[in-house]
């Protein structure tokens, strides 16, 4: 079923253009000599099938021009192109300038569904039901509310699913199971109905063949073929489901429709951009819709990329996150540097240098020594390798929502680490955010001094190796922001004077990046007002970055706590 990844470039442009109409800055335009408009993947696709009994596409015979090159410049769609290199496959380039925060293309879902594994999920609007769901009238599967005005759950997809006897039992086993096979299902359904989904499948890597000898390829035969041809009772390939969920596991993102409703979704335009840890791009799912937008000034020729990986993660963490999933190695700018950029986010402190100031490195081999760049300190691969796995594990135990605990296991993995380590840093980012979570009015005064003083080390790590209009950095920002106008506004309660000194706080320098220059602003004798308006024009920039996220309401808030602040001091 997968075509080659050369093969493949026609069809993925031909959908790069028919999302012009949800891209109205594009300006794609048909040529002089006024084809038809063809604003579906479907109509561009079927306007150049053969009328053969097979639908085989017709290509050109020039490799380096598009089959659609007669209705559209493929090269200049808005700001996109398509190109292929045996090194990369097929990407996305920019094909104009684009300015930090613009953004880069928008793209509806071709399928959407639950995530895998889950519990008892709206079939309709992928609401996560917590307490007793109700079932379909017709399948007996979770549905929030027989009232749920969501169209997720179609009369076709009802009456293939009452098979599993859901409507007989309640069994919670098989609705884990229903979400594992509605990705397949959905996808499966929307092929039969629409060729054109077929195709752009087909255009989109599923590694299918590495996966069949892995374990994931062993469980997609025995549970889901199994599942949807006997107890489902389709006629199906066993070929296609593995294409069909390789697809899947390899190209699809993870969206939050709100607080409480989750899911994955194929995009096969952002599935197409490049992997990189320092990517250029960040995306959000809102209305509907996935909106991409860059990070960073992107230059024209410059591949548009976007992360697979949790930011903070160490480069073996996130080498072995990509190995697992992605089944690929990446050699990105952050990967190939053993001191990250500067971050030092995989370093450990050297015990041996005055105050823990230097760094051990990790080699290239994990096996070698570790070696501090400043004293020339040495400690044996094994046991850093063992210390680190001892940390880990100490981290993945400790509950995120138990403020003492987390201090505790922060101050000792600061010791045992040192302050730079990712292991330190996720820990520390899981304390910022539960105290973050109580109401501001309950946040007690040292806990809001530990507030801004991680969101300061943090902002600077991300200067590093998130730098830009990243969504880390406007959370980041919010937490400051949130954090330091309560302590301006307790402070003038206690009677302090507003236009008094406010004394450096425990972050001493605070980096900010501001038209497109990061500056460095010294807190010591600032007054509470001087840093109000500095606090603003933060907030400023932080509702930039999150006009597109379910935060933005809170930095609205934040903003609106600091003009108070101001016209009353």
């Amino acid at each position: 079923m997968e075509k080659s990844m050369q093969d493949s470039v026609p069809t993925l442009v031909s959908y790069l253009i028919s999302l012009a109409d949800i891209n109205p800055s594009w300006h794609c335009k048909n040529d002089v000599n006024e084809k038809p408009h063809l604003n579906t993947f479907s109509n561009l696709l079927g306007h150049e099938y053969s009328t053969t009994k097979n639908f085989e596409i017709q290509r050109s015979n020039n490799p380096e021009k598009s089959l659609f090159h007669e209705m559209s410049n493929p090269t200049a769609c808005g700001s996109l192109k398509i190109e292929y290199s045996p090194a990369f496959g097929r990407y996305l380039v920019a094909s104009r300038d684009i300015d930090a925060g613009d953004v880069v293309f928008r793209e509806k879902p071709l399928v959407l569904a639950p995530k895998a594994g889950t519990g008892p999920t709206c079939m309709r609007c992928l609401k996560f039901i917590e307490d007793a769901w109700e079932g379909c009238d017709g399948c007996g599967a979770p549905v929030c509310s027989s009232m749920c005005p969501a169209d997720g759950h179609s009369a076709e997809e009802c009456k293939i699913v009452s098979r599993l006897g859901l409507k007989e039992k309640k069994d919670i086993s098989l609705v884990k199971m229903l979400n594992v096979l509605l990705t397949p299902l959905r996808t499966l359904l929307l092929m039969e109905n629409d060729v054109a989904v077929a195709e752009i499948l087909a255009a989109l890597q599923s590694n299918k063949e590495v996966r069949r000898n892995l374990h994931i390829g062993h469980y997609i035969e025995e549970h889901i073929v199994a599942t949807l041809q006997k107890s489902l009772e389709i006629d199906v390939k066993s070929d296609v489901v593995h294409h069909i969920c390789g697809v899947f596991d390899t190209n699809a993102f993870e969206i939050s429709v709100d607080d409480c409703s989750r899911g994955r979704a194929l995009f096969p335009l952002g599935a197409i951009m490049n992997h990189s840890c320092l990517p250029n791009t960040q995306h959000w799912f809102r209305d509907g819709l996935l909106i991409v937008r860059a990070v960073k000034d992107i230059m024209a020729g410059e591949s548009i990329t976007n992360t697979y990986t949790p930011m903070l993660l160490g480069t073996r963490a996130r080498a072995a996150h990509l190995a697992a999933t992605k089944l690929f190695r990446c050699a990105c700018k952050r990967c190939i540097d053993p001191m990250e950029l500067g971050s030092h986010v995989s370093s450990i402190s050297c015990r041996s240098c005055k105050n823990n100031e230097g760094f051990m490195v990790p080699p290239e081999d994990n096996l070698n020594e570790w070696r501090c760049r400043e004293c020339g300190n040495r400690m044996p691969g094994v046991a850093v390798d063992t210390m680190i796995r001892a940390a880990s594990s100490t981290r993945s135990r400790v509950p995120l929502h138990d403020l003492e605990a987390l201090r505790i296991t922060s101050d000792h993995l600061k010791m045992m680490l040192g302050k730079r380590h990712y292991i330190t840093l996720e820990i520390r980012y899981a304390l910022l955010n539960a105290i973050m979570k109580q109401p501001l009015r309950d946040i007690k005064d040292e806990d809001l001094n530990t507030a801004v003083e991680i969101s300061g080390q943090l902002l600077e790590m991300a200067s590093f190796i998130d730098p830009g209009f990243s969504r880390f950095r406007g959370l980041l920002l919010l937490s400051r922001i949130q954090a330091s106008t309560e302590q301006l506004m307790r402070n003038c309660d206690k009677g302090s004077l507003c236009n008094g000194i406010l004394h450096k706080p425990e972050v001493g320098k605070i980096k900010k990046e501001e038209d497109k220059e990061k500056e460095t602003i010294e807190m010591h004798e600032m007054t509470p007002r001087q840093k109000a308006q500095m606090l603003l024009r933060e907030a400023a920039e932080c509702e930039f970055i999150l006009q597109y996220d379910p935060k933005m309401e809170e930095a609205l808030t934040a903003t609106n706590r600091l003009r108070s602040f101001l016209n009353d001091s």
